[in-house]
């Protein structure tokens, strides 16, 4: 794959724009990592301890699904690798993927999942998902997430605060919900109704027909897969993230 470095879509620039967003809309705060986008072979990896806001594109770490190291930032910043690096390489061997986000803390993937994203728009296998927030997923849990594009027939999400998924576990999220595979979910303010589910969100509440929904701290439980989630960790059915 030829790499145009120059260009906005490339890993260098697109992982500071990405932080910078995500902070601006007060998604995520503190300092930097939690984020990785592979791109061909290479995997760019921000690093750990800078602010979000203020990480440039000399700032990455770059190397090999095989943790050879290519590139880094330049010695005298002194910058570590982000401390999620282990998760992210984790989650590129589980499963086939383009670029998956990995956000400062909360994530997750699916097992089948296509993802359609460009402005809080997204669609699933069973279940189109209409969301002006962040979120949600069907039986089948395609992962789809605010704001960038990633696609890739098995491609998981990582996000930082708003997701995961496992092929019988509905999405449960941090910000603003999930849904079940015969529950499409239309969002504008946290408001959403499925055809077996009616979803009533104003802060952060849902609850689905035979899963309850409970989530203001990361925390989710499914009919199948309790999902507890604070700092990199999630478990689905079929698929556990170590």
């Amino acid at each position: 794959m030829q790499e145009n470095i120059c260009s906005e879509d490339h890993p260098r620039h697109l992982i500071p724009d990405l932080c910078k967003q995500f902070y601006k809309q007060g998604w995520v705060t503190g300092t930097g990592g939690g984020i990785s986008i592979k791109h061909g072979e290479k995997i760019y990896i921000a690093p750990s301890g800078v602010q979000k806001e203020r990480i440039q594109p000399e700032d990455l770490f770059v190397q090999t699904i095989d943790n050879e190291d290519l590139e880094g930032p330049p010695p005298a910043k002194k910058l570590k690798k982000s401390q999620c690096t282990p998760l992210f390489m984790n989650a590129y061997l589980m499963a086939s993927m383009c670029t998956p986000l990995f956000m400062n803390a909360y994530l997750m993937a699916s097992m089948c999942t296509p993802l359609f994203m460009n402005a809080y728009l997204m669609a699933s296998m069973c279940t189109p998902l209409f969301m002006n927030a962040y979120l949600m997923a069907s039986m089948y849990t395609p992962l789809f997430m605010n704001a960038y594009l990633m696609a890739s027939m098995y491609t998981p999400l990582f996000m930082n605060a708003y997701l995961m998924a496992s092929m019988c576990t509905p999405l449960f999220m941090n910000a603003y919900l999930m849904a079940s595979m015969c529950t499409p979910l239309f969002m504008n303010a946290y408001l959403m109704a499925s055809m077996y589910t009616p979803l009533f969100m104003n802060a952060y509440h849902m609850a689905s027909m035979y899963t309850p929904l409970f989530m203001n701290a990361y925390h989710m439980a499914s009919m199948y897969t309790p999902l507890f989630m604070n700092a990199y960790l999630m478990a689905s059915m079929y698929t556990p993230l170590s």
